[in-house]
This record gives C-alpha cells, sequence and structure tokens, in this order.
C-alpha cells in the first residue's frame, strides 16, 4: 500500500509523529513524503524507512509544475492521500487540488495537535476543489478586463517612447503569472491580487513618465520601510547610521509599527518616525481591528501626497511594497528575497547568501553607488540617566563587584522556548557568580518559578522594565544568556557577550554577527522556521545545559 504525505513544511516533530501514527494505522504501508528539493537529503536521513518525493520552492503550484508533478504523482498508484495540519497553519486548498492530481483513491487529514486521522469524503473533494476554481476563475475574469484596459493604455506610452520590447517583457512575465492563481487558494488570491493591481498602474505610469534611475535624482526626501520585529530594528540601527552619514541634509522618515518603534525613539539618524498599524497577520501581534483599515487608508493618502524622492524597502513584504507604490517614490529600492520577482519599477537587490541580516540591509545602498566603507558595530543609544539608575538598583540589591551574569527565560513565542529546568540546572551550575534574573510582562509568574527553586537567591528585575532600562542594567553584565530574540539583539549592541539558544532559528543570518556572539542552534530539516508554536520543540530541548555552560565559560575566560 502506497501513501503519499504531503508535509505542507510541518515541524519535524509534527512528522515524526504522522508517520509513526500511518504505520500502526497502516502496518506494510509505503511512506512518501513531499519535502522542499533544497530540504530533502536532511529528510531522507531522518526518515529512513519512508521515500521522499521532492519540489523545487515555488514551482509546485505553478500551471507548468503542476502538471510535471502530475505525471509523477500518477505513475506510483496511491492509496491514500495524507495532509499534515498544526495549530498555526490554515487550511490550504492548494493542497486539495494536489490530491485530486494524485490519483489516490481516499484522503486523510493528520492533525498534529490530537495525534488523531480525520478521513475526508468525495463529495468534500468535488466540493473544495472545483467550487474553489471555480470561485477564483470567475474573480480572474472580473479582473482581466482591468488590466486589458491598462495595457491598451500604456502601450501607446511605451510604442512612442520606443520601449516596446521592455512593454513585451513585461507582458509576458505577468500574464502567466496570473493565470497561476488557478492553482493556490482564496487567500492567495486575496494576499496578492492588489499587488498585481499596482504592478498594473506602475506599468501604465511608467509608460508616459520617465522613471529616475538611482543616482540619478537629487535625494532630498528618504522613505524607509522597517515593519519587522524588534531585533529586526535593533539590527537596522547601524544602516540607519549609515544612511545619515551618507545624507547629511536630506530629511529621512522611518516608518515602523507599534512593537518595534520603541528601538528607534531615541534614534537620532531619523527627522520623523510614522507608527504603521495593519491587520496582515505577518505583523499584527493583537487582536484584529475594523479601525486599522480605516486609519491604513489615511496613511497611505498622507504618504502619497509627501511625495518622496526615494523609498527603501528592507523586508520584500507584500504589505512595504504596497506602502512603496503609494510613496509615489521617484526611486524605488527594495530587498529582494524572490517572494516577488515580477514587480515593476523597483530596484531589487538580493543579498548575500547566508549573510548576517545586519550587513544584508547595507546592499541597500549598493545601487545608490555607497559600496563600501560602512561601520557596521551594532548600537543602541542609552542616555547617562538611565546607566546611573541601573547602577543604582545594582547597588540597592547588593551588588557591589564580581562578575554578574544575566538570564532571561522568557520567549517571543512557545516555540522557541528553553525548558525551565534547563534555566535552572545552569544558574545552580553557575552559582559562584552574582546572577541576574531578566523579568518581562507576562514572564512574571514562571521568572519567580525559578527563582524560587535556585541553590543561590538571583537578582529580579522588575516586570514593567522599559527596554531601554534593560539596555542600561544589562551593560553591566559580563555575559548574557537568552533566546535568541529581541532582548539577545539589545544585549549585543550593549557591547555585552551573548549567549543565544536559537533552537531551529537561522543562527547565521541572526546569531553570530560580532565575535562576542555565540550562538547555538540544531539545524533540523525543518530549520529554520518561523513559527511560533510547535508540536514537540525537538530542537530547543536538543540545546544540552552542558553546551551552554562551555559556552558561558568560553565566554568569562
Amino acid at each position: 500500500m502506497n501513501i503519499f504525505v504531503a508535509t505542507n513544511n510541518s515541524s519535524l516533530g509534527a512528522i515524526q509523529n504522522a508517520v509513526s501514527s500511518l504505520k500502526n494505522r497502516y502496518p506494510g504501508c509505503e511512506l512518501f513524503l513531499l519535502v522542499e528539493e533544497n530540504r530533502s537529503a536532511a529528510y531522507a536521513r531522518f526518515f529512513m524507512d519512508c521515500k521522499i518525493t521532492s519540489y523545487r520552492q515555488g514551482s509546485l503550484f505553478s500551471a507548468g509544475g503542476m502538471f510535471r508533478f502530475y505525471l509523477e504523482l500518477r505513475a506510483a498508484n496511491y492509496e491514500y492521500y495524507v495532509v499534515l495540519k498544526e495549530k498555526e497553519k490554515s487550511y490550504d486548498l492548494k493542497y486539495d487540488l494536489l490530491y485530486f492530481l494524485s490519483g489516490a483513491k481516499s484522503k486523510l487529514v493528520y492533525n498534529a495537535v490530537d495525534g488523531n486521522v480525520y478521513k475526508k469524503t468525495k463529495f468534500d473533494k468535488v466540493f473544495k476543489i472545483f467550487f474553489s476554481r471555480i470561485l477564483l476563475a470567475v474573480l480572474l475574469c472580473l479582473f482581466l478586463p482591468f488590466i486589458l484596459l491598462v495595457y491598451l493604455l500604456a502601450f501607446p506610452g511605451w510604442l512612442f517612447r520606443g520601449k516596446i520590447i521592455t512593454a513585451l517583457k513585461f507582458l509576458r512575465k505577468n500574464i502567466p503569472g496570473l493565470f497561476g492563481y488557478l492553482f493556490r487558494n482564496l487567500a492567495a488570491f486575496k494576499e496578492n491580487i492588489l499587488l498585481d493591481l499596482l504592478l498594473q498602474l506602475e506599468f501604465l505610469r511608467g509608460g508616459y513618465s520617465r522613471v529616475k534611475k538611482p543616482g540619478e535624482e537629487k535625494i532630498e526626501s528618504i522613505l524607509v520601510l522597517k515593519l519587522e520585529h524588534l531585533g529586526d530594528m535593533v539590527l537596522f540601527l547601524p544602516f540607519l547610521r549609515e544612511l545619515r552619514r551618507n545624507f547629511p541634509a536630506a530629511r529621512i522618515t522611518l516608518l515602523a509599527c507599534p512593537w518595534n518603534v520603541k528601538a528607534a525613539e531615541n534614534c537620532s539618524y531619523v527627522d520623523e518616525i510614522i507608527i504603521y498599524t495593519t491587520n496582515d497577520p505577518a505583523f499584527n501581534r493583537g487582536r484584529k481591528k475594523f479601525t486599522f483599515y480605516i486609519r491604513r487608508i489615511f496613511l497611505l493618502v498622507k504618504i502619497a501626497l509627501k511625495g518622496y524622492d526615494l523609498c527603501l524597502d528592507s523586508g520584500g513584504w507584500v504589505e512595504t511594497f504596497k506602502i512603496a507604490c503609494f510613496s509615489r517614490a521617484k526611486v524605488k529600492i527594495a530587498m529582494n528575497y524572490s517572494r516577488y520577482p515580477r514587480l515593476f519599477n523597483f530596484t531589487l537587490v538580493e543579498p548575500e547568501a547566508k549573510q548576517a541580516d545586519l550587513l544584508r540591509n547595507f546592499s541597500l545602498l549598493r545601487p545608490l553607488g555607497i559600496k563600501g566603507g560602512f561601520d557596521t558595530g551594532p548600537e543602541y543609544p542609552v542616555s547617562k540617566k538611565e546607566t546611573k539608575k541601573a547602577k543604582e538598583f545594582l547597588e540597592e540589591n547588593g551588588f557591589k563587584d564580581g562578575r554578574l551574569l544575566g538570564f532571561y527565560a522568557g520567549s517571543s513565542s512557545p516555540a522557541k522556548s528553553w525548558p525551565k529546568e534547563n534555566f535552572i540546572r545552569l544558574m545552580d551550575l553557575l552559582s559562584d557568580n552574582e546572577i541576574i534574573l531578566f523579568n518581562a510582562p507576562g514572564e512574571d509568574k514562571l521568572v519567580k518559578e525559578i527563582a524560587g527553586n535556585l541553590k543561590k537567591r538571583p537578582l529580579l528585575t522588575p516586570e514593567n522594565l522599559t527596554l531601554n532600562e534593560f539596555a542600561a542594567l544589562v551593560g553591566f553584565c559580563k555575559v548574557f544568556v537568552a533566546e535568541g530574540g529581541g532582548l539577545f539583539h539589545i544585549a549585543s549592541s550593549r557591547g555585552v557577550p551573548v549567549v543565544g539558544l536559537f533552537g531551529a532559528g537561522d543562527v547565521l543570518r541572526w546569531g553570530n554577527y560580532t565575535k562576542k556572539n555565540i550562538g547555538l542552534s540544531k539545524m533540523f530539516p525543518c530549520s529554520p522556521c518561523r513559527q511560533t508554536h510547535c508540536i514537540r520543540n525537538l530542537c530547543m530541548e536538543a540545546i544540552k545545559v552542558e553546551e551552554v555552560l562551555e559556552a558561558v565559560k568560553c565566554v568569562l575566560e
């Protein structure tokens, strides 16, 4: 019996649970795992009793890629088709389409949360696949007349400018991409259709206006987009420093989010900070609010009316590309993470592979003719008043001299949590030093539980410690141990040697960007990942106390 398992980029623990459950349920079955091509060798080492079916990222759910895969799947004669479903992954209808093409007799859904296997009916297959395709085809047909109108209006302009070849190349890249929606799902349509709409409008504008190339335009106003997490903003400050050094007279506006703006509040390199709120799940960390839609419309209008000479986007997200289009900037430079290769009127830069994120940011300056001599040292400004307050806090709690070791046992998500028992054992082994245990909002119960089980009472910080107060206090530590999140980057920017617990995180990109950093990571086949929940947290559990202890001692010696 052949069983085809669409892993859907699930975690290693979820796949292991699914494989074990299927083998118990169907003894003697032959399992085929669908994984990305660049991870197939790693999965083959972990699942030696399974066959690996690989695909190239971005090609599977295109017209040509789907047809080639169809021929391969039909030859295997599968009995069951299984889809893995994890807590934070929404059900993706494109895997229903893959089920239809596979020719499997029955479809199963393995729920990695409760460990149960659910069988789907043929009606479920027909309804979800064909109804969703019809709906997408109708929506696409409603969109196509607008595109044809844009092309009819744009082509005379491109013909008059003598650049009809450029227009035809744009047409060749975009029309097949639009029909690719039929091989995906409604969520992908909703997410990307506005981007395609903006691309067509940029194409129309380009036909009747001379788009400035980087270096041709006098730059007096700059819009910088940075919507990612707190740690990303901390690592972005050196780029803002270099941007100010190269454009001392320009007005620099930074577009930030509520969760990362605190890291830039004391930044002297920008003239204005605009706070951007959105319901996009990639950025929103709270409850969705209808008022965010209204506020975003007014903010985009405000940005469009201001007008900028240069727009720099370090993220390469759909959300930031929309903002860049509305900015009406004469020159747009964006980081190309291969998400959206069909962009028009953008200068795309490709960072080097396996390059630290702090260094990647500087590639945005290359198209402007600025190619070297950067000061890449991280920084996090702290006032003398905050430093004095931190020193007084330590003295009031009995610390005068000796080696102060800092620990933060919390995490930005459950998937990045290191077991509390490991923290307790590690701090007990280092009890001949002074230990300070940092608290944070929502972590008070965990911190007090750890402190109550230690042999030697540590210094405890208040739960409401601000980022600047943390930065001032951590500056007195000889070493700081934490998961590889925002506080890790702040401590590193303060010049403190840090030991980061990355688990499945990309330690090459986020961890070892200074000589004082030691990033510990276990790169499993599903690594690196950005999940906030994980079924078994194998990657964090694989980091042993002895490894962290050795890293701390290495720093101290």
